[in-house]
């Protein structure tokens, strides 16, 4: 069995790292244009409002940031398969790690709020 940190292997992971990173980064800035399209559409239509722009502007937000990280990890690590510096090799892995502090940070806050919401529905079923 190869050894993981064989380079030819690391470097065929890293690549397809890479273009992983670089497909779902695009996917997430289609899907944030078609978001907006269907945003639109609702708002022409009189089935949305604008308040319904507050919740979309802060997906957006937050969507760019990870497409955005996701998008340098990519280029970077691309930029060290071709010259072998480590310090793109560094730079890329500061961009994955942002990707991840902030895909952590809102998996906290969601887990917060459902665990809020299920302590609410039982002291409303032990209140009534």
């Amino acid at each position: 069995m190869k050894d993981f940190f064989d380079k030819p292997t690391l470097d065929a992971e890293l690549n397809k790292s890479a273009q992983r990173a670089k497909l779902f980064s695009y996917l997430t800035i289609i899907s944030v244009a078609l978001g907006f399209i269907q945003l639109v559409v609702g708002i022409m239509n009189n089935t949305g409002n604008l308040l319904s722009l507050f919740p979309f502007i802060i997906q957006t937000v937050i969507s760019l940031v990870l497409a955005y990280n996701l998008f340098k990890y990519a280029s970077f690590i691309s930029k060290y398969e071709q010259s072998k510096d480590s310090s793109f090799f560094s730079v890329s892995l500061g961009h994955l790690k942002n990707y991840f502090i902030v895909f952590g940070v809102l998996f906290i806050i969601l887990f917060s709020l459902i665990l809020f919401g299920i302590l609410i529905s039982i002291l409303a079923m032990i209140i009534s």
